[in-house]
């Protein structure tokens, strides 16, 4: 990754996601980024599911992440 193209970010914030709203676009860029980091990525129905977005969004969300990221 180019420097200057990210930011660190403490784990314990995972404790301010939503549990009764639709995640925003950060916050489930925070989200993955954490589980891709732990190793455990879930199925796209499961984060259908915890950020309360449709199955499209989640699958054209994590494919343009698979793509900017590597």
């Amino acid at each position: 990754m180019k420097e200057g193209n990210w930011i660190p970010m403490d784990k314990s914030l995972v404790a301010a996601l939503p549990k009764t709203r639709p995640y925003t676009l950060i916050e489930a860029a925070f989200s993955y980024q954490l589980d891709l980091n732990n190793g455990t990525v879930k199925a796209f129905r499961e984060y259908e599911r915890v950020w309360g977005w449709s199955f499209k969004k989640v699958m054209n969300f994590i494919s343009f992440e698979a793509v900017t990221l590597f």
